[in-house]
């Protein structure tokens, strides 16, 4: 009887933790990137891998044939009101902070002023680099801080834009 009440135990123990795997997301996001004169000049793909609250971003950039450019990988820790960027050191750092009263200076190697201007379906951002370029964007996310758009606006760079596709370019799908 005692061994019979073991063996149920140890089975039940079993299957509990095994229902308890780790969940993991995958999703996979396409980007349009814009040039100056408002012409799409090449494409990104990122397939964004999230594990507990670890997510890690494979960002492939695409000539406008569809050949591959530059390869990245990016890791992030997504908090409810924080996006942390973590570096090749495993370090992290803020990258983004959701603050409605105040703007937020962050060191990323560079000291950089974030705004949070909006908070509703998305979260839009005006981000500027103190130092070394000067360089201004409004950045837009989704409410997961999954890049929606990527715009540059002042500074010294060209101008470009980055805006989030609804599916896949065709280019893509040879």
């Amino acid at each position: 009887m005692r061994l019979n009440n073991i063996i149920i135990i140890a089975s039940m123990f079993l299957y509990f933790t095994s229902c308890n795997k780790e969940e993991v997301m995958t999703e996979t996001f396409y980007y349009d990137v814009y040039s100056s004169k408002m012409e799409v000049v090449a494409y990104y793909e990122t397939l964004s891998t999230t594990k507990e609250k670890v997510r890690v971003d494979t960002i492939r950039r695409y000539n406008l044939e569809g050949d591959e450019k530059e390869k990245r990988i990016e890791k992030y820790i997504v908090s409810k009101d924080t996006l942390y960027k973590i570096d090749f050191n495993n370090n992290k750092y803020p990258y983004l902070i959701i603050d409605d009263q105040n703007c937020n200076l962050i060191d990323r190697n560079n000291e950089i002023k974030t705004c949070l201007l909006k908070r509703k379906d998305s979260l839009i951002f005006t981000e500027q680099t103190l130092i070394t370029d000067g360089v201004k964007r409004k950045l837009t996310f989704d409410k997961s801080f999954n890049l929606i758009e990527n715009e540059y606006l002042d500074g010294y760079l060209s101008y470009y834009k980055i805006t989030r596709r609804e599916t896949k370019p065709s280019i893509l799908s040879k």
